[in-house]
């Protein structure tokens, strides 16, 4: 039963979160269409380029239609703007970077202060994510299926991690949290298929010996 559920949120992300997204955001300003100035970092050591299909509304980034696959055409670095067309980047969109097969790191930059539903689902090849001292939230499914990651920092700033968060990340084995303890959504779920274990600063409270059911140990 438990698969079947996994399985119809994965459908959820490839068929709804886009349009959710859509039908929330129809009446707002787009404030550019496609853009430039985005840059992916090609990990042959080519030079950087601009990618040409990004777009934002309101300050949520997207990527063309947030549901093709194969976003990159090439194993990419990505660093994302903190603004675009003098409009601050607040959020990623649900399922922005969504089955993007080549996208193997990612910088946000610290405008960002939520993480979409889904937003780097199923990115099989994703190694590396800095999540900049600005994010307030994670959200569902955000990193989902991102079987490469072995490791994560959570700033300080995050105060609420929504279900699913690193579901079946299952080679994470390092969670660091830099600040309290955040609220979670469905605790069981979010490191659910890893094998990773809690670190935390132990100069700050609330930290016990297991958290969202992982291991916890103080940071040395």
């Amino acid at each position: 039963m438990k698969v079947s559920v996994y399985v119809l949120f994965g459908l959820f992300f490839l068929v709804g979160c886009g349009e959710s997204n859509k039908e929330t955001q129809t009446d707002k300003k787009k404030s550019s269409g496609p853009i430039s100035g985005i840059t992916s970092l090609p990990r042959n050591g080519g030079e950087s380029k601009n990618i040409p299909s990004f777009s934002t509304e309101e300050g949520v980034l997207k990527m063309g239609d947030n549901q093709s696959p194969d976003k990159f055409d090439e194993p990419t670095d990505l660093v994302l703007p903190s603004e675009v067309g003098g409009e601050a980047v607040t959020t990623i969109a649900s399922g922005a970077f969504s089955d993007s097969s080549n996208l193997t790191s990612v910088v946000i930059p610290n405008t960002v202060t939520n993480i979409g539903d889904g937003a780097f689902y199923n990115n099989a090849n994703l190694k590396s994510v800095t999540i900049p001292n600005s994010v307030t939230s994670i959200g569902s499914g955000a990193f989902y299926a991102c079987a490469s990651l072995t490791d994560i920092t959570i700033p300080a700033s995050v105060t609420s991690i929504s279900e699913m968060a690193f579901l079946d990340c299952k080679k994470l084995e390092k969670v660091t949290f830099l600040g309290k303890p955040p609220v979670l959504k469905k605790a069981s779920t979010i490191f659910e298929n890893t094998s990773a274990t809690i670190y935390y600063d132990p100069k700050i409270p609330g930290w016990g010996a297991s958290f969202a059911g992982r291991a916890c140990e103080p940071m040395e």
